[in-house]
């Protein structure tokens, strides 16, 4: 996987912070991996995809915080680190939704047909 500059900051970013042993930077690169690969095949936007899959379970931080809550807190603490990557406030506004709905089983997208 060829990461681009703002996703190489990223993963620096991640370095030091720590994550729980189950959640750590290398759970996070290979979602990152299976979440480009997904996105080829379904052709959603790369750069989207790949940051909301390094940066899904920074949440987790907070060992008390679960599901929704632990979603919703990650997406919070995304937000100062995509700004240091220099992501667009447009870009952080669809890593921010992609990450708040994350570890939500009941939670569906709509089917996309082409």
């Amino acid at each position: 996987m060829e990461l681009t500059k703002k996703e190489k900051l990223l993963i620096k970013l991640l370095k030091d912070i720590h994550f729980s042993p189950s959640h750590a930077l290398d759970h996070s690169e290979r979602v990152t991996a299976y979440s480009e690969s997904l996105s080829k095949l379904y052709k959603g936007n790369r750069e989207i995809v790949v940051a909301a899959a390094l940066l899904h379970d920074l949440g987790r931080i907070h060992n008390k915080l679960k599901g929704k809550a632990s979603a919703e807190k990650g997406a919070e603490l995304s937000i100062p680190l995509l700004k240091k990557a220099g992501y667009s406030q447009a870009e952080i506004k669809s890593i921010y939704a992609a990450i708040a709905q994350h570890d939500q089983p009941e939670f569906h997208s709509p089917i996309v047909e082409s």
